[in-house]
């Protein structure tokens, strides 16, 4: 068969059948590319810990990691927030090293897991999207601000046992009944 170009890769040829070998070679740098991220969000908690920008001449180690690494501060400081946080959900930390789950989702997840939880999120959260890993995040935060519920029940699903879902009549607008002379 004819070799067809694909768009956007210039120069780049593909048999029918290769899709196969592409799928596979993209699958597994994805999966490389999950175990990089748990490594340096690990050396980056090394390096802050550490003080490394303090001898390399940096006033901060937002500034090293920046000159070093091209890596902006709220980056850092979200690699770190990950790292530290894995450090006490190792169920979580071998899933991105598995790269079962992906580093936005684990960056999500490590919001609201506990470990008591991080095995219901991880569930929930293999196969799933982004989007709604962070549906179930936001909801959890949300929930949080009132209780420990969102923190200590994994996701929402067990959160109905103890929340009411308000149903959508109750979200309109209405009039106050009036209250009766005498019934105060």
């Amino acid at each position: 068969m004819k070799n067809r170009e694909l768009s956007g890769a210039q120069g780049l040829h593909c048999s029918p059948g290769m899709w196969k070998d592409v799928h596979y070679q993209l699958t597994r740098l994805a999966q490389l590319s999950a175990r990089y991220d748990l490594e340096l969000g690990r050396m980056l908690l090394a390096g802050l810990r550490h003080q490394v920008h303090g001898p390399m001449g940096f006033d901060s180690f937002a500034d090293y990691a920046e000159a070093m690494f091209g890596m902006t501060a709220p980056e850092v400081a979200a690699r770190v927030r990950v790292a530290d946080a894995l450090t006490e959900l190792p169920l979580m930390a071998a899933a991105l090293a598995d790269g079962v789950v992906r580093w936005s989702a684990v960056r999500e997840l490590t919001r609201v897991a506990t470990p008591g939880t991080e095995a219901a999120w991880l569930e929930m959260a293999e196969g799933s999207g982004l989007d709604r890993v962070r549906s179930e995040v936001r909801r959890a935060d949300i929930y949080s601000d009132f209780s420990d519920v969102g923190r200590t029940s994994g996701p929402l699903g067990s959160l109905d046992v103890h929340c009411e879902q308000a149903d959508s009549s109750s979200l309109t607008s209405k009039q106050p009944e009036p209250i009766e002379a005498g019934t105060r």
